[in-house]
């Protein structure tokens, strides 16, 4: 009788993590993915250096967008950033059923949008003093994400012709699971595995969250 294992795997911070096994796992034992609890699919990405703060011009400062999961996220990020000198930079708020990205400029003096955030916005990268800007923008057009990607190494993941690669399982914003078992390709001892955001343009990235994941599999 074949042994079947439902092996819970739970973490925070980056998704990445090492299982080792009490007892190996043979070519003829398959994997397959059940589940994954991981936050919404990002919708806006990491913007390095997003935003530069020109309120005090003896010491510019740089800030930074952190990845949101809608725009109303990204409005309620950009609404608590705050400067060097304790103040706030913007009020931002998404009208969903309108399609209406609206922000104000608290400060007294310009802010700089870097362009490929300005770009993605579809904001001037130039945002006056006390400027109140309103913009049409519709999350379905700047979703960058597919999907989650779940892999793990040494498994005969997906075949693309030549090889298998390792992964074996893809979650979609929608919650839709694409998965089927896949086989080890030889002994296998601990279980390294990973989820990655998966873009439009087909690179994945690193995803971290400050919340608890967990990724559940099917061991036959």
């Amino acid at each position: 009788m074949q042994m079947h294992r439902l092996l819970d795997v739970r973490g925070t911070g980056v998704s990445k993590k090492v299982v080792q096994l009490a007892s190996p796992l043979q070519e003829s034992n398959t994997i397959q993915l059940k589940y994954l609890r991981f936050p919404p699919l990002p919708l806006v990405t990491f913007w390095y250096n997003a935003i530069l703060d020109l309120s005090d011009l003896s010491a510019p400062e740089h800030l930074h967008i952190m990845p949101q999961s809608s725009l109303a996220g990204l409005a309620h990020y950009l609404t608590q950033l705050v400067n060097a000198g304790g103040n706030r930079l913007f009020r931002a708020f998404y009208n969903e059923s309108a399609n209406k990205f609206e922000i104000d400029n608290l400060q007294s003096a310009l802010v700089f949008f870097s362009i490929p955030f300005a770009d993605y916005m579809n904001f001037p990268t130039d945002f006056p003093p006390n400027a109140h800007w309103e913009i049409g923008i519709s999350e379905k057009v700047i979703d960058a994400y597919s999907h989650y990607r779940v892999s793990v190494k040494n498994v005969k993941g997906c075949h693309d012709g030549r090889d298998y690669d390792e992964i074996i399982g893809r979650v979609y914003r929608d919650g839709r699971i694409e998965t089927h078992k896949h086989n080890f390709r030889n002994t296998t001892r601990q279980l390294d595995i990973e989820v990655r955001a998966a873009r439009l343009d087909n690179e994945t990235e690193a995803y971290e969250s400050e919340t608890e994941w967990a990724v559940g599999f099917e061991i036959l």
